[in-house]
């Protein structure tokens, strides 16, 4: 089950990323992290995949300006 919770989540990062939401992509990233849901083995592919919301800037909960 776990490992089923982390493709889902990890398929609609890379949705939210497709269709230009790098905020909520950013938020999806964090959240596999901080959630546990990210085996270790995977780690260095999220942090890859979600290398250019972190180089952006884009933060991963609403800014407030």
């Amino acid at each position: 089950l776990h490992r089923l919770m982390f493709a889902v989540r990890f398929a609609e990062f890379h949705q939210r990323r497709a269709s230009g939401d790098g905020q909520g992509a950013a938020f999806d990233a964090v959240t596999m992290f901080r959630e546990d849901i990210a085996p270790k083995s995977w780690w260095a592919v999220l942090l890859c995949d979600a290398l250019e919301l972190l180089q952006n800037g884009t933060c991963y909960r609403p800014c407030t300006a």
